[in-house]
């Protein structure tokens, strides 16, 4: 069986969103291994004091945690998605086998990044959730092919509502913004003409 990661943001000393983290990472723990103890990342991650710019940390788990790193992070610019269908994909517990992932974003071409259609429905890009303003309201896709922490923590906090976002409808918003553990919401927005 392959193994899970979780990715978390730690910056200025701050562990970002660590019960999010905890509550998927204890999730799927739980649905793949029975009923184990839970697991608090901060515990893994230590004393995160020292690391004052943004860095990626990488927990890679299986029943136990197996392996910590750490990463200086720098934001990939985001400026264009393609659209790309998928109807099989399937990415739902956060795991170190992407390949069909991977597989989706060699499909950008000139473009920087991919947004995948699955059975009609917008999901995710190879790297983030994604949420799409309609002038008034930012809406996340109802059925992403990963539930984010990030996207878990807007949802709670109101700043995005859940929508079934339909292809054939992406034209009625006006941008999108990519969001992930790692960036802020607002930081990678792009411009619904440059999604094609």
């Amino acid at each position: 069986m392959y193994r899970f990661i979780e990715t978390i943001r730690i910056e200025q000393g701050k562990v970002f969103r660590p019960s999010y983290h905890d509550e998927r990472m204890n999730a799927t723990r739980h649905r793949f291994f029975g009923n184990l103890p839970p697991l608090h990342v901060t515990d893994a991650i230590g004393n995160a004091a020292s690391y004052t710019a943004r860095t990626r940390c990488r927990l890679v788990y299986g029943a136990e945690i197996e392996q910590v790193e750490f990463f200086p992070y720098t934001i990939r610019p985001v400026r264009s998605l393609k659209l790309v269908t998928a109807d099989e994909a399937d990415y739902t517990w956060k795991s170190t086998e992407r390949e069909v992932i991977n597989h989706l974003f060699e499909q950008r071409y000139e473009q920087d990044d991919v947004l995948i259609v699955k059975n009609g429905r917008i999901t995710d890009t190879s790297i983030a959730n994604v949420a799409f303003f309609d002038g008034s309201q930012w809406f996340t896709p109802k059925y992403p092919l990963l539930k984010g922490t990030h996207r878990a923590a807007l949802l709670e906090q109101g700043r995005i509502l859940e929508r079934d976002i339909l292809l054939t409808e992406l034209e009625s918003y006006q941008q999108a913004c990519l969001f992930n553990a790692m960036l802020s919401f607002g930081e990678v927005v792009v411009e619904m003409k440059n999604i094609r």
